[in-house]
C-alpha cells in the first residue's frame, strides 16, 4: 500500500495545476467539465512528477527525503495560485446546452456495462500476466528498475548495451514507475506499472466522452465511448503495459484542448492553449513518436489560426502553445542530445538506402495489405467499429457546425499527418518490413484511434439534430390538424 502514496500525490499535483490553467468546468458546470479536468489531472500529474523525478536523478537527489518535500511544495504552490486566481476571476460564460436526447439513459447504461466488463477483463489479464507483454518487461519496466536502483545505476537505463530495447526512448512511463518505487521505499512492487497502465487506459474513454459531451452533446460522447469499447484491438493494448495507450491519451488531450480553445472567449483561450502545449510536450516525453506529434500539432495549429484570424493572432496563439510545451521539451531535448545513446535505426541509415526503399513499390503494397488486415481486426464481426461509424454516418449525416470546423480540420490534419509519417517510416525502415508491420502496426493504430474517433464525432450530426426536427414537425402537424378540426362547423 505504500506504493499508492506517491501515485496519489502525483494525481493531487496534477489536479491542482490543471485546475489552475483550465476553465473547462467553468465553461460547462456539470459532470462533463469536472470529468474532463479530473482526467487531465491524471495525465498531467503523471507527466509532471515523471519529469521532476528525472531532473532529481540528474543531480543525484531522487530520494524520498527530497521527492516528497519538492512535490508537496509544488502542490502547495499550485493551490496558492489557484485560490488566488479563483477569487478574482470572473465567471466563464456557459457553453450552449443542446436539448437532451431521451435515450441517453439507455446509452449510459450500455456504456456503463461495457466499461464494467472491460475493467473486469483488464484486471483479470493483469492478474494472469502481471509483468505485461514483451515490450513492457524488456523496455519500459526494465528501465524503470534501473532508474529506481541505488547510486548511479540509473545510467544503465540509457546504456548502448541495451540493444534492440530502444534505450533512446523517452522516460515518462519508466520515470513515473521508478519514482513510485523509490518514493515508497519498496523494491519494485508489481502493482505500480499495472495501476499506471490501467489508470491511463481508463482516462482515454473518460476523456473522449467528456470532451464530446462538452463540444457536441451527451449522446455524442456516449456513442463515441461505445464505439471505442467495440474496438477490441485497442482494448487489448490497454493491458500490455506498453506506452502506446498512454500516448494516445496525450494525443487526444491536445486535440480536445485545441477544440475547447476554439470555442472559448479570448480572455480564457491562452490558458487552454498553454495546457494544449503542455500535453503535447508530455506526448514527446512518452515515446519518440510524440516528438513528431509535437511538430505536426504546432504547425497545424499555427496554419489554421492564421487562416481563421490572420497571422498576428496566429503568432499570439502559437506563443502560448510554445510556452506550455517549452519546459518539458527542454527536458526531452536534453535527454535526446546528451543521454540517449544513438538515434533510431530509421534515422541512422544512409540517405541513399532510404531513397531506394521509397521506390520499391512492393513495400507500398505490403503496407496497404497490412492496413486492410488491421482494419478488419479492429473489432469483432458486425461489431467492427469502422462498420459502426459507417452506419452512424449514414444515419446521422456528416455536417460539422461552423464553430467546430477548425477543430475538425486540426484533428483530421494531425491524425492524417501522423499516419503519413508512420507509413513513411515503414517505407524506409532498414528492418524486415513484414516483421515490423506484424509487431508494431496495431500499436501505432491504437495511438491514433481515439483522436480519429474524436474527429469523426465532431463532424457527425447529433442525434438531437435528427430527433428534434422530426418531433417539431410532428407537433406542428398536430397543431394544424387541431386548427382544422376546430374550424369545422358541426
Amino acid at each position: 500500500m505504500l506504493a499508492l502514496v506517491p501515485i496519489t500525490l502525483a494525481l493531487l499535483v496534477g489536479w491542482v495545476w490543471v485546475r489552475l490553467w483550465s476553465p473547462a468546468a467553468g465553461l460547462a458546470p456539470g459532470w462533463a467539465g469536472h470529468l474532463l479536468e479530473a482526467v487531465l489531472a491524471v495525465g498531467g500529474g503523471i507527466g509532471v512528477t515523471s519529469c521532476l523525478f528525472f531532473l532529481l536523478l540528474l543531480v543525484n537527489a531522487a530520494v524520498p527525503a527530497v521527492i516528497y518535500p519538492v512535490e508537496l511544495a509544488l502542490l502547495a504552490l499550485g493551490a496558492f495560485f489557484w485560490r488566488r486566481r479563483r477569487g478574482g476571476e470572473p465567471a466563464a460564460p456557459a457553453a450552449e446546452a443542446p436539448p437532451g436526447f431521451r435515450g441517453n439513459w439507455l446509452l449510459a447504461l450500455c456504456l456503463g456495462a461495457g466499461l464494467l466488463l472491460s475493467a473486469v477483463g483488464l484486471v483479470e489479464t493483469a492478474q494472469a500476466n502481471p509483468y505485461g507483454e514483451w515490450d513492457a518487461w524488456s523496455i519500459w519496466n526494465v528501465r524503470a528498475r534501473f532508474l529506481a536502483g541505488p547510486d548511479g545505476s540509473w545510467k544503465h537505463a540509457v546504456s548502448p548495451l541495451l540493444e534492440r530495447t530502444h534505450p533512446e526512448y523517452p522516460l515518462l512511463l519508466s520515470g513515473f514507475i521508478a519514482r513510485a518505487w523509490r518514493a515508497s521505499g519498496r523494491k519494485a512492487p508489481l502493482i505500480v506499472p499495472i495501476l499506471t497502465g490501467l489508470l491511463l487506459a481508463a482516462c482515454v474513454p473518460a476523456l473522449l466522452v467528456a470532451a464530446l459531451a462538452l463540444l457536441r452533446s451527451a449522446s455524442a460522447g456516449l456513442l463515441a465511448g461505445l464505439v471505442l469499447l467495440a474496438s477490441t484491438r485497442f482494448l487489448v493494448q490497454c493491458a500490455t503495459q506498453y506506452a502506446d495507450v498512454p500516448l494516445s491519451f496525450y494525443y487526444l488531450a491536445v486535440m480536445v484542448l485545441m477544440a475547447l480553445a476554439s470555442r472559448t472567449a479570448d480572455r480564457l483561450r491562452p490558458r487552454l492553449l498553454v495546457l494544449a502545449g503542455f500535453f503535447a510536450s508530455l506526448a514527446a516525453w512518452t515515446k519518440s513518436e510524440g516528438i513528431a506529434f509535437v511538430v505536426v500539432a504546432l504547425i497545424c495549429g499555427f496554419l489554421l489560426e492564421w487562416r481563421a484570424a490572420g497571422w498576428k493572432k496566429a503568432i499570439r496563439a502559437w506563443r502560448w502553445l510554445v510556452l506550455g510545451a517549452l519546459p518539458v521539451l527542454l527536458v526531452v531535448a536534453g535527454f535526446k542530445w546528451f543521454l540517449a545513446p544513438r538515434p533510431d535505426a530509421v534515422l541512422a541509415q544512409p540517405w541513399w538506402q532510404a531513397a531506394r526503399a521509397l521506390v520499391a513499390w512492393d513495400r507500398y503494397l505490403m503496407i496497404g495489405k497490412a492496413l486492410l488486415v488491421e482494419a478488419v481486426r479492429l473489432g469483432l464481426g458486425l461489431g467492427n467499429p469502422l462498420l459502426l461509424l459507417v452506419i452512424l454516418a449514414l444515419t446521422l449525416g456528416i455536417r460539422p457546425r461552423r464553430e467546430l470546423g477548425g477543430p475538425v480540420v486540426f484533428g483530421a490534419v494531425t491524425v492524417g499527418g501522423l499516419s503519413a509519417i508512420y507509413c513513411g517510416a515503414y517505407l524506409i525502415t532498414p528492418m524486415d518490413l513484414a516483421w515490423q508491420l506484424s509487431t508494431s502496426l496495431g500499436r501505432l493504430c491504437a495511438q491514433l484511434w481515439p483522436g480519429f474517433l474524436l474527429v469523426v464525432f465532431l463532424a457527425l450530426n447529433r442525434i438531437e439534430d435528427r430527433v428534434a426536427p422530426a418531433a417539431s414537425r410532428g407537433k406542428a402537424g398536430s397543431a394544424r390538424h387541431k386548427r382544422k378540426e376546430g374550424g369545422r362547423k358541426p
